[in-house]
C-alpha cells in the first residue's frame, strides 16, 4: 500500500517546521493548568472527608474544559491555510490536474493535520492521567472526554480546511477561521439564551422550536460538557427536556458538521474558481472595445477591476504617505462574494445588527443596570480591540513579502519611521469604528439615575483612551512579529498564540505564583500593581468601587500609559531593526 502523497509532503513539511516546539509548549502549558487546577480544588475542598476523589473529579472536568477550548482554537488554526496557501502559490493547479481526486486532497490535507492532532492529544494523556490517582473518575469517563476532545479537533480541523479551500489567500482564510471559531463557541451560547428568554418572556413560541435552539446550542462541545454534568439539560436549562444526553448529541452533531464541512471543501477543490489571480491582474478589454476607437482617458474606477469592489469613500482617502494611503484603501476594497456567501453575509449582519439593536434599547429602558451594560459592551469592543489590530498588524509586511512589493517599498524614498508610522495606522482602521458603535450607549450611561454605580464622565473618557491604548499595543505587536516572519499564516498564527500566552496564560501563573510565594497582603498588593498592565485587569479596575475612592482612577491611567508606552517601545525596536536591514543591503 501506498500512503496518499499529499500526506507525506505535510507531514515532511510539518516536523521541518517549528512543530517539536508547539508540541513541548501544548504539554507544558496542560501540566501548568493542571497544577493551578489541583491547587484551586485543593482549597475548594478543605476538610471534606471524600477530598481527594472529589478533587479528582474537579481536576478531571476543569481539564476536559481547557483541552475542549483550546482544540476549538488550534486545530482550525493547523488547516486554515492548507489549500489556500497553495492556491497564494499558484501549487493548487498542479495537484489539480495530478492523478489524485479532489478528494484524496482533501484527505491528505486533513490526515497530515490528524496525525499531529493525534500526536498533540496522545501526549497530553498522561497528564491527565494523574486524576486516576486521585479517584473520582471511571474509565468510561476518560474515555468519553477523549472522544469528545477528538471530534472536537475534528471538526475544527474540518472547519479551517472548508474556509481555506473557499480562500484565495492565506490571510483571509486564517481570519476567515478565527470569526468561524467565534461564531462556533459564541453563537451557541447565543442560541441557548435566546431559547432562554423566549422562554422567560413567556412568548409565543412553540416548545419544539426552543428545544431546536436547545438541539443546536449542542454542537459547542464546551456547552456540551457543562450541561453533561448535570445529567440532563432538564436541569441546566431549566425549562425543556432532551432525550438524548447533551455529550452524546454533541457527538452526533460534530460528526454531521464535519463531513459537510468535508463535501464543502471537495466541492471547492473539484471547481476551480472562475476568476485567477492573473485574470484580475491582467484583464483583457473586451472585443467590442478592440475594433473601436480607443476610449479617452479616465479615471480609474471600481469597475476596472473585475471581481473587486470600491466603497465610495475610497477617492476621499489621500495622504502624503503613499504607502498609507495604499493600505488604507485596501480595507475599503472587497471582492465580489458568490450568491451563497452573500446570503449567509447578510444573514450574519442582520443578526448582529439586531444584537446590537437589542443592546441599544435595553441600555435605554434599563437605567439601573447601566453599569454592567456598559461593562459588557466595552468588554466585548475590548477583545474586539485585542484581536483585530493585532491581526492586521500581522499580515502588514508578510503580505508585502508574499506579494513581492517589499523590496520595492524599501526602496523608495520613505524612511523606515514612515514606513511603520503607515503600517501601524492602517492596522488601527477598525479602531474608530468600534469606538463610533460605542458612542450611542454614552447617553444612556450619563442619563442614569443617581445611583453609587453611575458611570461618569471620566470614567467614559478613560475607557475610551485604553481602548485606543490596548489597540496602539496590539497592532504594535503584531507588526513586530509580522517583521519576524515571512508568511501571513505563520505570523498570524504566532501572534495570536503568544497574545494567549500573554493575556491568559501568563495572569493565571502569575497570580498562583504570587499567591504560594507571598503572604496573601503582598500578593493583593503586586496583583493589583500588575493588573494595571492588563487590558481587562485595567478595565475591571476602573469599575472597581475600591478604585474609586480618589476619584482619578490612576490604576487604569497608569495601564494606560503602559499599554501606550510598550506599544511605543515595539515600534522604536522595528525601526532599529529596519534601519540595520537597510544598511545592511546598502
Amino acid at each position: 500500500m501506498q500512503l496518499n502523497p499529499i500526506l507525506t509532503r505535510e507531514t515532511r513539511a510539518r516536523w521541518r517546521g517549528r512543530a517539536f516546539a508547539l508540541l513541548f509548549c501544548g504539554v507544558t502549558i496542560l501540566a501548568v493548568a493542571m497544577v493551578l487546577a489541583y491547587e484551586s480544588a485543593t482549597r475548594m475542598w478543605v476538610g471534606d472527608s471524600d477530598r481527594t476523589a472529589r478533587i479528582g473529579a474537579q481536576l478531571f472536568r476543569s481539564m476536559t474544559y481547557y483541552q475542549m477550548a483550546g482544540w476549538m482554537l488550534l486545530a482550525p488554526s493547523l488547516t486554515a491555510t492548507a489549500i489556500a496557501g497553495e492556491r497564494e502559490q499558484g501549487l493548487l493547479e498542479g495537484l489539480q490536474l495530478s492523478r489524485l481526486s479532489a478528494g484524496q486532497i482533501v484527505r491528505g490535507k486533513l490526515y497530515s493535520a490528524l496525525a499531529f492532532i493525534g500526536l498533540l492529544l496522545l501526549a497530553t494523556q498522561p497528564v491527565m492521567a494523574i486524576c486516576f490517582l486521585l479517584g473520582g473518575v471511571s474509565p468510561g469517563e476518560f474515555v468519553g472526554a477523549f472522544v469528545q476532545i477528538f471530534l472536537t479537533a475534528l471538526a475544527g480541523a474540518a472547519l479551517g480546511l472548508c474556509v481555506s479551500a473557499w480562500s484565495r489567500r492565506s490571510a483571509h482564510a486564517a481570519g476567515t477561521t478565527l470569526a468561524c471559531v467565534l461564531i462556533w463557541g459564541f453563537g451557541s451560547l447565543f442560541l441557548f439564551y435566546l431559547a432562554l428568554y423566549l422562554r422567560w418572556s413567556k412568548a409565543s413560541v412553540a416548545a419544539e422550536v426552543l428545544q431546536l435552539l436547545v438541539y443546536l446550542a449542542m454542537i459547542n462541545p464546551v456547552f456540551a460538557h457543562l450541561a453533561q454534568q448535570n445529567l440532563s439539560v432538564a436541569a441546566f436549562a431549566g425549562f425543556v427536556v432532551i432525550p438524548i444526553d447533551p455529550e452524546p448529541l454533541s457527538r452526533y452533531l460534530l460528526c454531521g458538521a464535519t463531513v459537510l464541512l468535508l463535501l464543502a471543501a471537495v466541492r471547492a477543490v473539484r471547481r476551480p474558481f472562475a476568476e485567477q489571480y492573473w485574470v484580475e491582474t491582467f484583464a483583457a478589454p473586451p472585443k467590442a472595445e478592440i475594433s473601436a476607437a480607443p476610449p479617452p482617458k479616465t479615471k480609474p474606477s471600481a469597475k476596472t477591476t473585475p471581481g473587486l469592489v470600491h466603497l465610495p469613500l475610497t477617492r476621499l482617502i489621500r495622504f502624503r504617505n503613499p504607502i498609507l494611503q495604499r493600505d488604507l484603501r485596501a480595507k475599503l476594497l472587497f471582492r465580489r462574494p458568490s450568491p451563497v456567501a452573500l446570503f449567509f453575509q447578510l444573514w450574519l449582519l442582520a443578526g448582529l445588527a439586531y444584537a446590537y439593536y437589542w443592546l441599544l434599547r435595553e441600555a435605554y429602558s434599563i437605567k439601573p443596570d447601566n453599569e454592567a451594560m456598559w461593562a459588557l459592551i466595552n468588554g466585548g469592543a475590548l477583545f474586539g480591540l485585542i484581536i483585530a489590530p493585532a491581526v492586521v498588524g500581522a499580515t502588514a509586511i508578510t503580505r508585502e513579502h508574499e506579494s513581492g512589493t517589499w523590496q520595492g517599498v524599501r526602496l523608495s524614498l520613505l524612511s523606515a519611521g514612515e514606513i511603520i508610522f503607515a503600517k501601524q495606522v492602517a492596522s488601527l482602521a477598525i479602531t474608530p469604528l468600534l469606538i463610533l458603535l460605542i458612542l450611542p450607549f454614552v447617553p444612556a450611561c450619563l442619563l442614569a439615575s443617581e445611583s453609587y454605580n453611575r458611570i461618569t464622565l471620566w470614567e467614559m473618557s478613560l475607557t475610551f483612551l485604553l481602548h485606543a491604548a490596548t489597540a496602539w499595543f496590539a497592532a504594535a505587536w503584531g507588526l513586530s512579529i509580522s517583521n519576524r516572519c515571512r508568511k501571513t499564516a505563520a505570523a498570524t498564527s504566532w501572534t495570536l498564540g503568544s497574545l494567549f500566552l500573554l493575556l491568559i496564560i501568563a495572569p493565571g501563573v502569575i497570580s498562583w505564583a504570587l499567591y504560594d510565594i507571598t503572604d496573601s497582603t503582598s500578593a493583593r498588593a503586586m496583583l493589583d500593581f500588575l493588573a494595571s498592565a492588563h487590558p481587562f485587569g485595567a478595565f475591571s479596575q476602573l469599575l472597581d468601587y475600591e478604585y474609586q475612592s480618589d476619584g482619578w482612577h490612576g490604576d487604569t491611567l497608569r495601564g494606560v500609559i503602559f499599554l501606550f508606552t510598550a506599544g511605543s517601545a515595539l515600534l522604536l525596536l522595528l525601526k532599529r531593526d529596519l534601519e540595520k536591514s537597510f544598511i545592511g543591503e546598502e
